[in-house]
């Protein structure tokens, strides 16, 4: 229960912090967030009659059938308890607004905001469902940290953004992601990025 508790306070801490960089910056801004949240608003802005809760759920269904085949169980159930979260929240209205009329900061604060709020759900159990499903499967499999697994997947949402959106608004969004993968990566994995081990024997050969 204790485990629990903690996690699930994990998962409303950063889910605040992303819910509020989406809807007092990004949203206002029409920037689009990263992974599932960000189609999730590319989708919204085109059928606006249907809540962001509603669409980033109805995403998130086919992701977990693939995590339940390639990712640990109670992974999988803490992301769940996660999503559920992440999706009422984004039902609820934030009568918040900051004043900032220049693009650039907005995509950088937001970015910081966003990239904090990702690594402190990342530090529970579990995570807000979409890419950061996608984004631990790499990590384990290839090395490859949350931050830079991040790029590589919202670079397909930013190629279809392309068509639709302004592109201004397309390449403040990447600054957006560029710097809430950074943060994610300096909070979830510090500042080294590989562990080595040096192995002096005899044998090496046998060991190569």
């Amino acid at each position: 229960m204790k485990n629990f508790l903690q996690s699930t306070l994990f998962l409303l801490i950063g889910s605040s912090l992303c819910i509020f960089s989406i809807k007092v910056i990004l949203l206002p801004s029409e920037f689009l967030s990263s992974g599932l949240t960000g189609l999730t608003m590319l989708i919204q802005y085109n059928y606006q009659n249907i809540p962001l809760g509603v669409i980033y759920f109805c995403l998130n269904v086919p992701v977990f059938a693939l995590s339940l085949k390639l990712i640990n169980l109670r992974f999988v159930l803490y992301t769940a308890w996660g999503m559920i979260i992440y999706t009422v929240m984004l039902m609820v209205p934030v009568p918040i607004s900051i004043p900032l009329t220049n693009q650039l900061l907005n995509a950088i604060l937001a970015g910081g905001i966003s990239g904090l709020g990702i690594a402190i759900m990342l530090k529970s159990k579990g995570s807000a469902g979409g890419s950061e499903m996608l984004c631990i499967l790499l990590y384990k499999l290839t090395g490859i940290t949350v931050g830079t697994g991040t790029i590589i997947i919202n670079g397909i949402i930013l190629g279809i953004s392309a068509f639709i959106l302004p592109l201004e608004n397309v390449l403040y969004t990447l600054i957006f992601i560029i710097v809430s993968a950074r943060t994610t990566d300096k909070v979830f994995h510090g500042l080294a990025k590989r562990r080595t081990v040096m192995i002096i024997s005899d044998k090496w050969k046998e060991i190569l």
